[in-house]
């Protein structure tokens, strides 16, 4: 085969490889804090007889961290965008909900829930689209989460919301009163996030 044709083969098919890999715009970190004021964040469930509601007590959060942020011709990475919650620190509608939603979670093993944002795709004008991954229970899933995005003097207000199944993580719906009241293995995930870029 000849010489040159080999070296355009080589030549033609790298470029092609290079081509099809997203290309690096720009990188760079930046200093987020969240509003623990104003930012909700809540896990809502039900049972065979009716709804539930837990809600974080968000000025527990860790309010600023910083993230690594590359910009792709496709999508934005993004590095240590991550928020862990403490279990113990949802309260729900009652007390006798809340050591239930503990043992729902497992909370004596696994104390903590981790929601991380590893990647952003834009979809429309101010959506987006999350790949995410919880970790729950010890347990990791990832999830295409659809998070919305708007900007303002104050900063950035994300909000999302994510359905996820507990059996995912190797959790059981829990049962009370000898079968009667069923917890449904389906859970959502709402969060109201405030940020600042500093």
């Amino acid at each position: 085969m000849n010489y040159h044709y080999i070296l355009f083969l080589n030549f033609f098919f790298g470029t092609l490889c290079v081509l099809g890999q997203p290309q690096i715009e720009s990188n760079r970190n930046r200093l987020v804090k969240i509003d623990t004021e104003k930012s909700t964040i809540e896990i809502l469930g039900k049972t065979n007889v009716n709804e539930f509601g837990c809600y974080y007590q968000t000025t527990f959060l860790q309010d600023s961290f910083h993230v690594e942020v590359t910009d792709f011709s496709t999508h934005k990475s993004l590095g240590n965008a991550k928020v862990k919650l403490k279990v113990k620190d949802f309260q729900c509608d009652n007390s006798q909900m809340t050591k239930d939603f503990r043992e729902l979670l497992s909370y004596d093993e696994h104390p903590s829930v981790t929601i991380q944002l590893q990647k952003l795709k834009s979809i429309a004008p101010g959506k987006y689209l999350a790949e995410t991954v919880i970790q729950l229970a010890g347990q990791h899933q990832l999830y295409s989460l659809e998070l919305n995005i708007s900007e303002s003097q104050e900063g950035l207000f994300c909000s999302g919301a994510q359905k996820i199944d507990i059996t995912d993580f190797g959790l059981q719906a829990p049962e009370k009163f000898f079968g009667m009241v069923k917890v449904s293995k389906d859970i959502v995930i709402n969060f109201n996030i405030y940020l600042e870029l500093l």
